[in-house]
């Protein structure tokens, strides 16, 4: 009879059934201990996972399950997310950059940024750049092209050359000038392609047309000429004559030119008028013979 007694009590003693800790999500410290409190053995499995490093993300069995005393829980436990490298995307489109990155193990965040030499919506570079070691799940900065940089032609017509180029070139504007006589002032923008208020992309360029203002020539000595000759030697180097009349005496100064303003050797603009006085003989009474003057 004692012999059955003891046979029956260590029989219950080595089926003994204790609960099962729940210890998921706790760290692997603290979950060993309250397994072995509890009377368990542990037997640990490193995964890949998101969830800090060494904490529990899996238990067999389950936590709240029975178990026999001193049996092993099998406990997973995370060894981080692992290790990747940034994939090269430049020059991908959005979409398809995206796609790589993600298909890496990676988060995106997608920033836009102006570029002469990337398409618009196209991956221009990531940061961190591609080939770098980051741990899967990092966050990485994909820039996507908006094209190049617009900005608003500036009014520089009335500036002198040397202005109008300056402010031009600090709006990051390339410069090509062009000659053309007129009426303003010399050294003057006359025009400008693109006028003002157009949006163009960064690096374009405007081209000015800067006035020379009107050929200067010289004026010719005509005092002494007949009106006539003096007429076609203003006209032939680009001067309008304007004829005006002064009694003279003298019948050698009869239809000549006596007097020109401006006078010889001034530098006028092309187009100027200039002045001749013609000499007008004045008449003389004449007394036919026999006739008397009334005292």
């Amino acid at each position: 009879m004692g012999v059955l007694l003891y046979l029956i009590l260590s029989g219950l003693l080595a089926t003994e059934k204790r609960e099962v800790p729940r210890v998921t999500g706790k760290q692997l410290v603290e979950a060993r201990a309250l397994m072995e409190r509890a009377g368990f053995e542990v037997q640990t499995e490193r995964v890949q996972s998101r969830q800090p490093f060494d904490q529990v993300v899996d238990q067999d069995p389950n936590g709240g399950e029975e178990a026999d005393k001193g049996s092993t829980v099998t406990l997973e436990v995370s060894g981080g997310p692992g290790d990747v490298l940034v994939p090269p995307v430049e020059r991908l489109s959005e979409v398809q950059a995206v796609r790589e990155l993600h298909k890496a193990g990676l988060e995106v965040t997608t920033d836009p940024e102006f570029s002469d030499k990337v398409k618009k919506d196209f991956a221009i570079r990531t940061v961190p750049p591609e080939g770098t070691e980051v741990t899967k799940g990092t966050r990485v900065r994909l820039l996507v092209s908006q094209g190049p940089e617009q900005v608003t032609v500036p009014d520089v017509t009335g500036l002198t050359r040397a202005s109008a180029e300056a402010r031009l070139r600090d709006e990051g504007l390339e410069v090509s000038a062009q000659e053309q006589e007129s009426d303003v002032a010399e050294g003057d923008v006359i025009s400008q392609n693109p006028t003002a208020g157009t949006r163009v992309s960064r690096g374009a360029t405007v081209t000015i047309v800067v006035s020379t203002g009107k050929p200067q020539v010289d004026v010719p000595d005509v005092v002494g000429m007949s009106e006539e000759r003096a007429t076609s030697r203003l006209s032939g180097v680009g001067l309008s004559p304007v004829r005006q009349e002064r009694t003279v005496t003298d019948p050698a100064q009869d239809g000549v030119v006596i007097e020109q303003r401006p006078g010889a050797g001034t530098q006028v603009d092309e187009g100027r008028e200039v002045v001749i006085v013609v000499g007008v003989l004045k008449e003389t009474d004449t007394l036919e013979p026999g006739t008397q003057t009334t005292p």
